[in-house]
């Protein structure tokens, strides 16, 4: 009776160490280990391109399904928080978050810098709409959060209100 029950259990401990390697090299190839923040921030680094398409959709999604943190607090932004996007990388944070980041980098001597591409922050830290047109916005049903009505301010989009890069105009031949 012995032979066969430690073979059964031989068999099971055999079973158990294959499966947890086999999940150990299927979570390294895909990335599971990471936490959301790390794997939204490389994705966002990867779509960077001023004039990526992808990465406005990545964000509009997020915002829309209430899914988006904040890069400082790691809270979700939800369609009430007054916010602040990076006019270079597009990240968004919360106002709160970013007054306070501006306010502990600003007494160290050097200028504020978003803290998801290091730049320096040269605009106003106010809430707008992402286009810049409507100081403190309202939520409207079915408009993407932090959005208004208005056609993009920048003269070249072809856009409504939008976070993330612009799309360009097409030229007419």
């Amino acid at each position: 009776m012995w032979p066969i029950a430690f073979q059964l259990i031989k068999t099971a401990l055999v079973g158990v160490v294959a499966v947890g390697v086999a999940f150990y090299i299927y979570s390294r190839q895909n990335c599971i280990d990471e936490s959301p923040l790390r794997a939204d921030e490389r994705r966002r680094r990867s779509l960077q391109g001023e004039k990526s398409p992808e990465l406005r959709k990545v964000i509009i999604d997020k915002l829309n399904s209430g899914t988006y943190d904040c890069n400082i607090c790691l809270e979700e932004i939800s369609r009430n928080d007054e916010i602040v996007s990076c006019k270079k990388c597009y990240t968004i944070n919360h106002l709160r978050c970013i007054k306070s980041h501006c306010e502990s980098s600003g007494g160290s001597g050097r200028s504020p810098h978003c803290p998801s591409c290091r730049k320096s922050i040269d605009y106003e830290l106010q809430y707008y709409c992402f286009c810049g047109s409507n100081f403190n916005p309202m939520p409207i049903e079915g408009v993407t959060p932090h959005c208004c009505l208005s056609r993009c301010t920048n003269r070249n989009c072809r856009l409504q209100c939008h976070p993330g890069p612009c799309a360009e105009r097409y030229r007419e031949n």
